[in-house]
Order: structure tokens, then sequence, then C-alpha cells
């Protein structure tokens, strides 16, 4: 199958073509070295071992660490919440007494309003029983 050219492609092409001057050069490959002694090829995984042990010990030490800072600030937010629940508890309380205190403060005003009620009426009697004692003693007194 052909390939179609299209001006990407064609721009491409003109981007990589290199005069033999500016053919890109090659990077040589990489050889590794290889042990020249028996006794240095032993050592390096023996290093290797300690060093992935102490590693590991270090990473436990952290670990552990990490433990202890994370229980300890466990056991603080724990304190916290248990404080915090007490304030509320002890606020609840207040709050339920001040509702009852309203509530007899209201009971006492109906109570009172009641009483006031009672009163107007009783000087309304007495004083619709003064002013008819009082036309009757007007009457007798000018009627003569």
């Amino acid at each position: 199958m052909p390939k179609i050219k299209t001006s990407r492609s064609v721009q491409l092409e003109s981007l990589c073509d290199f005069s033999e001057a500016e053919q890109p050069h090659k990077v040589p490959e990489l050889i590794e070295p290889t042990p020249s002694a028996g006794s240095e090829t032993v050592a390096v995984p023996t290093l290797n071992k300690e060093q992935t042990m102490e590693e590991n010990q270090r990473l436990k030490k952290g670990k552990q660490t990490l433990e202890d800072s994370t229980m300890k600030r466990l056991s603080e937010m724990e304190n916290a919440l248990r404080k915090a629940s007490g304030q509320m508890d002890r606020a609840n309380a207040v709050v339920r007494r001040l509702e009852t205190e309203n509530a007899d403060i209201r009971a006492e005003m109906e109570a009172s309003k009641l009483s006031v009620s009672e009163s107007v009426n009783t000087c309304l009697e007495v004083f619709k029983e003064g002013k008819e004692g009082f036309e009757e003693t007007l009457c007798i007194y000018y009627c003569q």
C-alpha cells in the first residue's frame, strides 16, 4: 500500500533532510564493566543485603514512629471529643433548666393576667353598685 503524502509529511521530510556534515552523530553504546576479581562480586551483594537490612530497620523504626504519633494524635482527639461531649451535656442541661424557668414564668404571667382580669371585673361591679347606691342616695336626697 503506497503512502499518501500530505503537507505535514512533506514538511517533516524536509526537516529530516541532512547533509553529510549535518548527519546526527551516533551515541556509542555503553559497555557495562565486568568485575575483575571474584571477591568484589561477593562483597557487593553482601553490602546490598546489609544496606537492605538497614533500610528495612529504618523503615520499621519510621513506621513505628508514625504509628506512635498516630496513636498519640488519636488519643488526643478522643480526649478532645470527650471534653467537647461533656461541655455539650452541660450546655444541654442549662438549656433544659432555662426552658423550665421560662415555662414557669409564662405560667405565672397567665395567672397574673387572670388575677388582674378578675380584679378589674370586681372593681367594675363595685363601681356599678356604688354608682347605683350613689344615685339612690341622690334621688332620696333630692326627691324628698
